[in-house]
């Protein structure tokens, strides 16, 4: 989920990127956590966010990540966030975060940066820098907003019951509920100007994208993080993080779910009838496009920023009416890809080193074997090609394609006759979802004709020296290694 962050009444949030939801958790019962948010969250970048490469689609970025290990100080230098929290042990509300009556920031830490290096690192050319605690201001021993924009921050909360009818507003939100109940908010119905606190979204984000002016805030709560019993929402919030909406906010989106409800029961006429038996839950929608479907809050919005890939229920920006997966789907994988790049995955083990081939009369041929060694990301047929042979010369792979995950193919490199010396290339190898490449060179040849039987003819500028015709100027075959003779005429 996206959440508005109530703590930021200025605007530093881009109100155009989202509308205020209020999640499905009826729907969801993994999901939980996520309540109350703004919706982003589809292989679809909303309209007004901002990537972390400048909307400039498909190149590579590098994103800085650090934890929040002190009270962080808001733009305005007044609000304070997460005020209790006084060093790396301990959470936003000053819990101290154990596991089996151990401390859990290192394992904490080590499971986020695992999951979001195998599913959002491995799929695209994105590399995340992993600066560990985030700076701490001397002056005020704080971390500042200010001092962290293009930082994505991470902060470890845990959720606490929140007593009933506590008035809150806009303006006392941090003060009466976010400061005295951990994971609460002000609950404000649309149109009015005070509420309640309650419990809510422990797991948010707090803007889509990157921001140049504050950090991009992820939140998570830290005790299903450590027993790893909520992997979804730990590579959910790091998607909102990257700049991609909620799937299901999309106007073109399709609930499998919803649909299949409404051709076995008809159109819904009510809520209560999205919430019996078998229901698929939300709410009835009266909208054109969704009529008698029990729809997700914010389902089929029209909200059309860059859409990366066809509607996916099966996205991890995806939890209405659906389960939550563990993983990246495929065409998240292929979106990940349009917006960031292919991510530079394998290597060829086996570089086309420099040498020399043989010689044959009519130019000399280089064999290498090539196989592929598989950094990380997923396993792929990639196409080959060559880049810098030059004009004299070409490349042939047998097979023509090879698996990123320890395939083999030979290159064979023919170059005819040319100036002698050696000539660098590279080769290319590229994928759905990945790149690699590597680099040699290779020795041209000059022409020669093979002569047992002296006295030979030679070329102009060329000389006989034992049994062949070597460019003038160039010593004889003992020499210059790169000279073959002995072949039959």
């Amino acid at each position: 989920m996206i959440q508005f962050d109530r703590k930021y009444p200025h605007g530093f949030i881009v109100l155009a990127l989202v509308t205020a939801v209020f999640g499905c958790s009826s729907t969801s019962s993994s999901k939980g956590g996520e309540v109350n948010g703004v919706a982003s969250d589809k292989l679809v970048v909303p309209p007004g966010a901002e990537l972390w490469n400048d909307n400039q689609l498909g190149t590579g970025v590098t994103v800085n990540v650090c934890f929040a290990v002190r009270p962080r100080l808001e733009i305005d230098g007044v609000n304070v966030n997460c005020p209790n929290e006084t060093d790396s042990t301990k959470d936003c509300f000053g819990t101290p975060m154990t596991f089996n009556g151990s401390p859990a920031t290192a394992t904490l830490r080590s499971i986020v940066q695992q999951l979001e290096t195998d599913n959002w690192r491995n799929n695209a050319d994105i590399t995340f820098n992993w600066q560990g605690d985030c700076p701490i201001d001397a002056g005020t021993n704080m971390h500042r907003n200010a001092d962290l924009a293009h930082t994505i921050v991470i902060q470890f909360q845990h959720s606490d019951n929140v007593p009933a009818n506590i008035a809150c507003t806009n303006s006392n939100a941090t003060a009466t509920c976010v400061n005295q109940y951990a994971g609460a908010y002000c609950n404000i119905a649309s149109g009015a100007t005070s509420g309640t606190c309650a419990a809510g979204a422990i797991d948010w984000t707090g803007i889509v994208g990157k921001s140049n002016g504050i950090p991009t805030v992820i939140q998570f709560n830290w005790p299903p993080v450590v027993q790893r019993v909520d992997v979804f929402n730990v590579i959910h919030e790091f998607g909102h993080a990257l700049g991609f909406d909620h799937e299901w906010n999309r106007s073109d989106y399709f609930d499998p779910a919803a649909r299949a409800w409404q051709d076995s029961h008809g159109n819904c006429t009510s809520d209560a009838d999205c919430t019996v038996d078998g229901a698929p839950g939300g709410t009835c929608s009266f909208s054109p496009s969704t009529f008698g479907l029990c729809v997700c809050d914010g389902e089929n919005t029209v909200q059309e920023g860059i859409q990366l890939t066809l509607s996916d229920p099966t996205s991890i920006m995806n939890y209405c009416h659906a389960a939550n997966p563990a993983q990246l789907s495929a065409q998240d994988k292929q979106g990940l890809v349009v917006a960031y790049g292919k991510v530079k995955s394998f290597a060829l083990s086996t570089s086309p080193t420099s040498r020399a081939g043989t010689d044959t009369g009519g130019g000399v041929f280089l064999s290498y074997t090539l196989t592929s060694t598989l950094k990380f990301g997923s396993a792929e047929t990639v196409a080959l090609s060559t880049l810098g042979l030059p004009s004299n010369a070409h490349a042939t792979f047998n097979p023509p394609t090879m698996s990123s995950n320890g395939g083999t193919t030979t290159l064979t490199v023919t170059a005819r006759a040319g100036a002698a010396g050696a000539v660098p290339f590279t080769v290319n190898a590229a994928g759905v979802f990945s790149t690699g490449s590597d680099s040699g060179t290779m020795s041209t040849v000059y022409p020669r004709n093979v002569c047992l039987h002296p006295p030979c003819l030679c070329q102009p500028g060329f000389v006989y020296c034992s049994g062949s015709c070597i460019p003038q100027g160039f010593d004889c075959p003992a020499l210059d290694p790169r000279i073959t003779v002995g072949f039959s005429q």
